[in-house]
């Protein structure tokens, strides 16, 4: 065999992680943000893979065991993860991504000391928090500072018990050493001391989202805090927002214990910026609750969205209700049972004129409804929202009450989202859009099938498909005929 000197060898062809490098940024952070939009669908996957890397530990003697990661420097990473871990270039350019939101406690039970180091290089990336607050927010107000220090990791103990309160945040336990998948619901909330040691480090923080995460045994049966507790309560989260006057997006809810009314009421004061406000599980406990809400409402000027979910303080019965907010485009209402349907229309329509997109739940499986309002007697075609610029509307089925229909002055409604209608009412439905919406153009409905029972609701992947197909051929028909989309 004889090579040809005037040839020259061809070049090898560059590996794809070298071509990846040579991409304009542009496309690579094109790249970036729809691996990004992917990521939060991999959570029940990455989830399940965590867990069957979890091993415990226990202290002869102790009550509790800790969970911890078997190869605590070989995560299991998302996409977006695995992607920012190619190289340097790539890992620079996923940094803002991968850093812009934090859950805590984190999916994975790890020390609060070993996040310091972490959000000392990478804080200024955090955007948003969501915090699950401990019992520890329940008890006297500190007196003097705290410190934020940087701290050495701490050595986790095997048993929990004989941890100070700060050291068991983020970790999880469990007693029942055959119960793996139990983890979840004993993931441990964050005391004062670690929720003001992230606040620190995250200069850039525009939304916040707080969770209470308590068992209150003296009032359980009422869910609600004792008066006492609700007082300290208070004061703690007042502490914590003075620092974090540039809060653009509140979040406030309640798990297992309602989140007091007055805890919201104070935080919002100190937020004059605030675009976006979500409340759920939120309880009151004095009528001026409802008009002390109204008013803070109606003093936040740059407000564009709100979400409201079993909150007290809408109270349509006691007459108090915010001014109007001609910037609000965006609202969600959902199971607010102290307000009445009979006032909700021209209340609603009030306060926010200029709504774009509205979500609207209303539940009549409440006991305390029956009290407030004759709901059978409702007449939807004498009670309706007048919101002519709404053009997004999602609605429950509600058989006692078909609230629909107060919607019939909005047409310009172009993308209906109709859930849990029953196959029975599917006919009168197809003829009460089509002579209502004349511009609408997508369509989405979640049927409740005869076969699933009453209290069994499910999408358009229920056993009986049959009847779920026989139910939704007619609107097949029928959305092609007037030339609306229908989503799956």
């Amino acid at each position: 065999m004889f090579l040809n000197a005037n040839v020259r060898p061809s070049r090898p062809t560059p590996a794809p992680r070298t071509l990846l490098c040579h991409f304009p940024t542009e496309i690579l952070l094109e790249i970036i943000r729809h691996v990004a939009c992917f990521a939060p669908r991999e959570l029940k996957e990455i989830k399940g893979k965590k867990s069957k890397h979890l091993i415990w530990q226990q202290d002869l003697g102790a009550t509790q065991s800790v969970w911890t990661y078997k190869q605590p420097d070989h995560p299991i990473l998302n996409s977006l993860q695995a992607l920012s871990a190619v190289n340097a270039r790539l890992n620079e350019l996923c940094r803002p991504f991968v850093w812009k939101a934090l859950h805590f406690p984190s999916s994975l039970p790890i020390a609060m000391s070993h996040w310091d180091g972490l959000l000392y290089k990478y804080g200024d990336h955090v955007k948003s928090l969501t915090i699950y607050l401990s019992r520890d927010w329940l008890g006297e107000p500190w007196k003097r500072a705290y410190s934020v220090r940087p701290r050495r990791p701490i050595k986790q103990r095997k048993d929990p018990t004989s941890m100070p309160i700060p050291e068991r945040d983020n970790l999880a336990t469990r007693e029942d050493k055959n119960n793996k998948y139990s983890t979840h619901d004993k993931h441990q909330p964050l005391s004062r001391e670690n929720v003001f040691r992230l606040i620190a480090k995250c200069p850039n923080l525009t939304t916040l989202h707080i969770v209470l995460y308590v068992h209150d045994t003296s009032r359980l049966m009422e869910k609600k805090l004792s008066p006492t507790s609700a007082s300290r309560l208070q004061l703690n989260l007042a502490s914590l927002l003075t620092r974090l006057g540039g809060i653009r997006h509140l979040g406030g809810s309640g798990c297992w214990t309602k989140l007091p009314a007055r805890c919201i009421i104070e935080m919002t004061k100190q937020l004059p910026l605030l675009e976006s406000l979500s409340c759920s599980g939120i309880s009151s406990d004095s009528p001026n609750d409802a008009k002390d809400f109204a008013t803070v409402l109606s003093g936040l000027k740059h407000l564009t969205r709100h979400s409201f979910h079993s909150t007290e303080t809408l109270d349509s019965s006691m007459g108090f209700w915010p001014a109007v907010a001609p910037k609000v485009f965006d609202s969600k209402i959902k199971v607010c049972r102290q307000l009445l349907m009979s006032r909700a229309p021209s209340l609603i329509s009030t306060w926010t004129p200029n709504l774009t997109h509205f979500t609207l739940h209303v539940s009549c499986h409440y006991p305390p409804r029956e009290f407030m309002e004759d709901i059978k007697a409702f007449d939807p075609n004498k009670h309706r929202f007048k919101l002519p610029e709404l053009t997004h509307l999602t609605v429950w089925h509600e058989p006692q009450c078909d609230y629909l229909r107060c919607f019939q002055d909005c047409k310009k409604i172009c993308h209906l989202t109709y859930r849990y209608i029953k196959e029975v009412a599917c006919a009168n439905f197809y003829e009460f859009v089509a002579s209502t919406y004349p511009q609408l153009n997508t369509l989405r409905l979640n049927v409740l099938s005869k076969s699933d029972g009453e209290d069994y609701y499910m999408d358009h992947t229920i056993k009986d498909r049959e009847n779920l197909r026989r139910a939704l051929a007619p609107l097949g028909d029928f959305c092609q005929r007037h030339g609306i989309y229908l989503e799956p």
